[in-house]
């Protein structure tokens, strides 16, 4: 009898947690989607994913039905071309204060790669000095010197 072979999980890339990044930014209104309005004062985006064929078009009794899907996490996993489950489960993590499992699965790249992109929201910097303590102790110094933590 063959013994199943545990896989290693890898850990979460860059790409993946940037995406996450930005669709907590979205959620937040700290960022906005990238689009336009028409002279009826309807939002459209300016790129178009499958993910969008499924909402309705905008209207005038309701302008903005693209820009609240451009702010999901399935839109931002499209636009960055990663698995939405993985997105949702970082920024999950992150809103969270998760540092456990930001330690174990994300890289020490990804996780410095988030602190730069969240470094303005308060709430969050926390987690991310407990993270930071073993990868990056000069960014807690920085964090504390500047009185943010």
């Amino acid at each position: 009898m063959a013994e199943a072979k545990k896989k290693k999980k890898e850990k979460v890339g860059i790409k993946v947690v940037e995406a996450a990044c930005e669709h907590i930014l979205l959620q937040d209104r700290d960022l906005h989607p990238a689009g336009s309005f028409d002279k009826q004062k309807r939002w459209f985006p300016a790129f178009a994913y499958p993910c969008c064929d499924h909402i309705r078009r905008p209207s005038g009794k309701w302008p903005f039905s693209l820009l609240v899907h451009c702010r999901t996490a399935e839109h931002v996993a499209y636009d960055h071309d990663v698995p939405i489950q993985s997105v949702r489960s970082v920024a999950l993590a992150i809103r969270r204060g998760n540092v456990d499992y930001l330690l174990g699965n994300l890289e020490a790249e990804a996780i410095v790669s988030a602190y730069h992109m969240l470094k303005d929201k308060p709430e969050l910097l926390g987690t991310f000095a407990a993270a930071l303590r073993d990868i990056r102790p000069d960014l807690v110094m920085d964090l504390w010197t500047d009185g943010k933590i």
